[in-house]
């Protein structure tokens, strides 16, 4: 499913408001469609450096089959690192990410996704 970067217009200012909650860490969660509807639904960060990255528990994303991964950048851009786009492109899934210090969203699309 090709995103586009108002896909989620409605939901970003709930998911700011999650994600600048903790600003010492980068915050995760997942998008994912209840019929229609896009729901933000807020996840744990389960990294062992919550500072420089994050892990979502590997059956929350089995369980919601989520059409879009979000996750904070803490002091850098929203644009996505080498290990986002690694990531994005291994689980065929798009990254919206938000930065606290640019207080700004980037949809992160793999060609492949």
């Amino acid at each position: 499913m090709m995103l586009e970067e108002n896909s989620f217009r409605e939901l970003k200012p709930l998911i700011k408001e999650y994600l600048i909650k903790s600003p010492q860490q980068e915050s995760c969660g997942i998008i994912y469609l209840d019929g229609a509807d896009f729901v933000f639904l807020e996840t744990e960060n389960l990294s062992d450096n919550k500072r420089q990255t994050f892990c979502i528990d590997p059956q929350v994303i089995l369980k919601y089959n989520p059409v879009c991964i979000v996750h904070s950048h803490i002091n850098e851009t929203a644009y996505p690192s080498d290990i986002d786009i690694l990531n994005s492109s291994e689980l065929c899934i798009p990254y919206l990410i938000y930065s606290l210090r640019f207080d700004e969203f980037y949809l992160y699309q793999n060609k492949s996704v």
